[in-house]
């Protein structure tokens, strides 16, 4: 039979069978193996600081997704090959494809910010308009009627949608944001050990 509080219990520690988890410094150690160090990188980016692929950045937005945040994560990088780079060049390269994502995002937030105003400020104007067309037009008639209901209706869908921006959209930015900022405890690139004896 099947344990459902058993099946919880394991479910709220799950991590631990996939990281190594050290409860007493909050810390999850991950580590991610590459066969080069370009397989980070996306080539056909011709810029001045090589940038994450997209197989790379969804990597790390499973890493966050994955291990709850209340744990820091340790992320150890570690290619066969680290095509004539030191692991203190990817290591700077790495934080500036990070600083460059969180960036994004806040300019992502940025702009849903302004548009989230701009509702607000139609929302503002179609509700002052419902008021004074109220005093100005008393003679209730089937034009009266609808054109309040349609008045009400837009007021209302402008004031949902800033708030669904605001409250919902923004919330999980505003998340994705600190975690690529705060939530590693330490990143690293090491060589593996490869058998050249063949």
């Amino acid at each position: 039979m099947l344990d459902v509080k058993e099946l919880l219990k394991e479910y709220s520690a799950v991590e631990k069978e996939f990281f190594e988890i050290d409860e007493e410094k909050g810390i999850a150690h991950v580590k991610l193996h590459f066969e080069s160090a370009s397989d980070l990188f996306e080539e056909n980016c011709l810029s001045k600081t090589p940038r994450f692929n997209a197989d790379s950045d969804d990597w790390f937005q499973r890493i966050f997704a994955l291990i709850p945040p209340k744990y820091r994560i340790s992320l150890e990088i570690m290619p066969d090959d680290m095509q004539g780079c030191t692991p203190e060049e990817l290591h700077d390269i790495f934080v500036k494809n990070i600083l460059l994502t969180a960036g994004t995002i806040t300019r992502n937030i940025d702009d849903r910010i302004r548009r989230a105003a701009g509702l607000i400020l139609a929302g503002l104007i179609t509700f002052a308009a419902m008021i004074l067309a109220g005093r100005l037009w008393a003679e209730e008639t089937l034009m009266h009627d609808v054109f309040f209901y349609a008045l009400d209706i837009i007021t209302t869908v402008l004031f949902w949608e800033a708030a669904g921006i605001l409250f919902v959209e923004n919330t999980g930015h505003f998340r994705s944001a600190k975690a690529y900022l705060k939530h590693f405890e330490k990143i690293s690139f090491m060589q593996t050990d490869r058998d050249t004896s063949d």
